[in-house]
């Protein structure tokens, strides 16, 4: 009981953090054009907001002069072969999911700050693609929606609807604040795609048409009959799925299913860590994948015939 109160305490932090989305100097490609696009809609302010000044807004350290930078030494990260740039290409940065970004951030000097509010929607993962552009999955209660969105203006530039949540999911015993499928989690390929899980079972391929402005499906794969059987109303979900290095599709169900897909042929094959839940997202190596759950530490490989190595580490 407390495991899951916490659960649902963290994802309410998530989700009140999350219902908009805030860009600060970020940088566009001078040869990028950019259509108007919907106009987004500032965060309200609260009645409290008249009670800051401008010396409360924006505070600076006298120590460290403008252009200051102490860039700390680390291990470097290698470039996925099949995911975009480390730093844009999902939620934790890279395919370590270090959160450990290269880039610096603002400073805070007399910085310009646009913001856009989405009203109930989480927008967990934000990602940018090789023009610029925020690529970005929210959802609210009755589902995912991609959004492109101009990284100046934050100007919603195109959507593409996802599957939504299914009807009777207010009697399913994950709620929504603790639920991560269907969108939390996506990641941008080697060619700016979305790729995500959905609450179909599937994984949808999409891609941003800039000859159409719009999105467009280019790839489906069924993985019905490849989760974890449940009794209605409970259901298990497709959380999460990245590529390993060779190109295949890997994805984790909410109740303890492993399963790898051949981009090519969309065959899949599965290793159920039975009674175990998986609700987060997982690492991609050069070696393997680690995945963790409520259990154990795991890594998995898929050797050429597909079949899995399952190392545990507790």
């Amino acid at each position: 009981m407390k495991k899951r109160l916490l659960v649902l305490s963290i994802s309410l932090i998530v989700f009140i953090v999350a219902v908009v989305l805030i860009v600060v100097l970020v940088h566009r490609p001078a040869s990028a054009p950019y259509e108007a696009g919907i106009p987004s809609q500032p965060i309200p302010n609260d009645e409290h907001y008249v009670n800051v000044t401008q010396d409360m807004k924006f505070i600076r350290n006298p120590d460290f002069p403008t252009g200051y930078s102490n860039p700390l030494p680390h291990l470097p990260v290698p470039q996925h072969p099949f995911m975009a740039p480390n730093g844009r290409n999902g939620m934790h940065c890279d395919p370590y999911m270090t959160d450990t970004y290269e880039v610096g951030g603002p400073l805070g000097v007399s910085p310009q700050v646009n913001s856009t509010y989405r009203g109930w929607e989480e927008c967990a993962t934000v990602t940018f693609d090789g023009q610029g552009r925020i690529i970005t999955v929210c959802m609210d209660f009755r589902g995912p929606t991609i959004l492109l969105l101009d990284p100046l203006t934050l100007n919603e530039l195109a959507s593409y609807t996802l599957p939504p949540r299914h009807a009777d999911w207010e009697q399913d015993p994950i709620g929504p604040l603790e639920d991560t499928s269907g969108g939390a989690y996506f990641y941008l390929d080697n060619q700016d795609r979305v790729v995500v899980a959905t609450h179909n079972h599937t994984i949808e391929i999409v891609d941003f048409v800039d000859s159409s402005a719009s999105f467009q499906q280019v790839r489906e794969y069924d993985l019905t009959g490849h989760v974890v059987p449940k009794e209605l109303p409970e259901r298990d979900k497709v959380g999460s799925v990245l590529p390993d290095w060779e190109g295949r599709l890997w994805y984790v169900t909410r109740y303890g299913m492993v399963g790898t897909v051949d981009p090519d042929s969309g065959q899949v094959r599965t290793t159920e860590l039975a009674g175990e839940e998986i609700q987060n997202s997982f690492t991609v190596g050069e070696d393997g994948v680690y995945i963790v759950s409520d259990y154990a530490f795991f890594r998995f490989h898929a050797d050429e015939h597909h079949s899995f190595d399952r190392g545990i580490l507790k």
